[in-house]
C-alpha cells in the first residue's frame, strides 16, 4: 500500500511530502521485527543507524530526510512524524485492507502455559517448548 493514498484522504493531517515512496504492508515501531515491508517513524537522528532491513518507508522530519533517503528508503516528511504515525495507525486499523485476517490461535502441545496467563482465542501462535508464565 502507498502511505500517501491514505494521508491524502485522512482528516486533520498536517502538511507532508513524499519522497521516493515505496509500498508497505505493515506499520511497526522501530524496535519491532517482522519480514514484511514496513513503515516506521524516526524523529531523532540517533535511531537512523538502527533502522531494520525490512523498513522501506519512514515518517520523519525535513532535517533527517536526506540521511534516510540516502539508504534507498522512501520518506514522508512532516513536522511531527510520531503524531502522524499514530494517526495513520489509528486510521488504518479501521480499514479492511490493513486489518489482519483472523485465525484461531494455535498452541503446540509441548507448550507450558500458566493458568494465570491470558492467551487470546485468535491470532496467537505458541511454538514447541514455549513457556508462558
Amino acid at each position: 500500500m502507498k502511505i500517501s493514498n491514505y494521508l491524502s484522504i485522512m482528516k486533520d493531517v498536517e502538511c507532508w511530502n513524499a519522497v521516493n515512496e515505496q509500498d508497505v504492508e505493515v506499520l511497526m515501531l522501530s524496535e519491532s521485527h517482522c519480514k514484511q515491508p514496513a513503515c516506521i517513524f524516526i524523529d531523532n537522528p540517533k535511531f537512523i543507524s538502527t533502522i531494520p532491513e525490512n523498513v522501506c518507508m519512514v515518517l520523519t522530519t525535513e532535517e533527517l530526510k536526506n540521511d534516510i533517503v540516502r539508504d534507498g528508503r522512501g520518506v514522508i516528511v512532516t513536522a511531527h512524524p510520531r503524531l502522524m504515525f499514530f494517526a495513520l495507525h489509528n486510521y488504518l486499523s479501521k480499514t479492511e485492507e490493513y486489518a489482519r485476517k483472523k485465525f484461531d490461535s494455535v498452541i503446540d502441545e509441548s507448550a507450558i502455559i500458566s493458568p494465570l496467563a491470558d492467551v487470546s482465542k485468535y491470532n496467537v501462535r505458541i511454538e514447541k517448548n514455549t513457556v508462558v508464565e
